[in-house]
């Protein structure tokens, strides 16, 4: 496992959030994601780790770059005039330039501990869920708890129930120190705060996943019994959490959203890029339906719907990758059909690179075993 490049996946999409959080609290409105990647390679440059990408990971970059390009096509057609341009420029800085940086860090494979990805994940949460934690404000008319910086509690949500995720699977054979005990409750207490139920949803099925192997009736019942525990507990001390919300009007927005897209008369080449709230509120803004495949569908039609479903069943399927890779894309693909548009599902694709490379890095390994195979002796 490559876990420098575990490590730079989770500085590039851990250190925007932790800049938009700090500078949002000083009140400083300068563009975190732009700031985080100067950072970092400034940072790579002094520690010397950039180098030359290897041929798999170069090809999985390819390989992803040209599924971004083809969800972005029908911007040629989009009878949108502001938002066509707002969100083809967050696709570049949120997906491009992310795997740009990832794919520089990804040449030289040196052999980091998995003791570091547990260091940084730690404070990575210790210090972003602090914040959000000590300067958050409810949100005005609701039960969630916002920053400054970020306005959107699912976005916190998300990222906050992420590390989580990755905590509690680096965790495994590690001893636990007060640190981390504190790491864990500071953490449950932001995805608390924060209040998205899909983020949670997404880490139980991943938890399940990766434990799968060695879980017993025994094991599962004691998990189950402590999830529900935990539930229950939180539901106790933060009654007004929206996580423990039983209206769904949340809920009842997205039905209405699918609805609209299902109702339109069927197109094999979309609405054009960027067009949904065009046609939907008559308002040449930003909204978007809260599923990644009802925008493609709806903006780009049908056929590069179908071919974005190919590549996630491909992804999810394939066994040969590495199966903590699977975690993290099925993490963001499962939150992706609740919450955000392409730009804010970025994560998604970057973990698809990982998926990918490693597939393809494989299938080179292969191919160079049957090659020996056919030596003669």
């Amino acid at each position: 496992m490559n876990y420098k490049l575990i490590k730079y996946f989770l500085l590039i999409i851990g250190l925007q959030y932790l800049l938009a959080a700090g500078l949002g609290v000083i009140g400083l409105k300068i563009p975190a994601a732009l700031i985080s990647m100067m950072i970092l390679i400034g940072y790579g440059l002094g520690k010397k780790e950039f180098g030359r990408a290897s041929t798999y990971n170069n090809k999985s970059f390819i390989t992803v770059n040209f599924i971004v390009l083809i969800l972005c096509i029908s911007w040629l057609w989009s009878p949108s005039m502001i938002n066509k341009y707002d969100k083809f420029y967050l696709m570049l800085y949120t997906i491009i330039a992310p795997l740009f940086l990832i794919n520089f860090f990804s040449g030289k494979d040196w052999r980091y501990e998995r003791h570091s990805i547990t260091k940084i994940t730690r404070w990575l949460i210790l210090i972003f869920c602090g914040i959000y934690i000590a300067f958050s404000n409810k949100e005005f008319g609701g039960s969630r708890y916002i920053l400054s910086g970020i306005d959107n509690p699912i976005a916190i949500s998300r990222m906050a129930t992420f590390l989580l995720l990755v905590f509690l699977i680096f965790l495994k054979n590690n001893k636990l120190s007060f640190v981390d005990y504190s790491a864990f409750v500071v953490a449950i207490i932001s995805v608390a705060m924060s209040g998205s139920k899909a983020p949670v949803l997404a880490l139980i099925i991943c938890l399940i996943y990766w434990y799968w192997e060695i879980l017993n009736f025994k094991k599962l019942v004691l998990i189950v019994l402590g999830l529900i525990g935990t539930y229950q507990t939180l539901s106790v001390i933060m009654p007004n959490s929206y996580l423990f919300d039983n209206d769904f009007h949340s809920v009842f927005y997205r039905i209405e959203a699918l609805e609209f897209i299902l109702s339109a008369p069927i197109t094999m080449t979309g609405h054009g890029f960027g067009s949904y709230d065009l046609i939907f509120y008559g308002v040449d803004g930003p909204g978007y339906p809260h599923n990644i495949f009802a925008e493609i569908y709806f903006e780009s039609g049908l056929i590069i719907m179908m071919l974005m479903a190919i590549f996630v069943i491909l992804i999810v399927f394939k066994k040969k990758s590495n199966k903590l890779y699977h975690v993290f894309f099925l993490f963001w693909i499962i939150n992706s059909q609740f919450s955000g548009d392409l730009p804010g599902n970025s994560v998604v694709f970057l973990s698809a690179y990982l998926v990918i490379s490693d597939l393809y890095k494989k299938i080179k390994y292969d191919e160079n075993k049957i090659k020996i195979s056919e030596i003669p002796l």
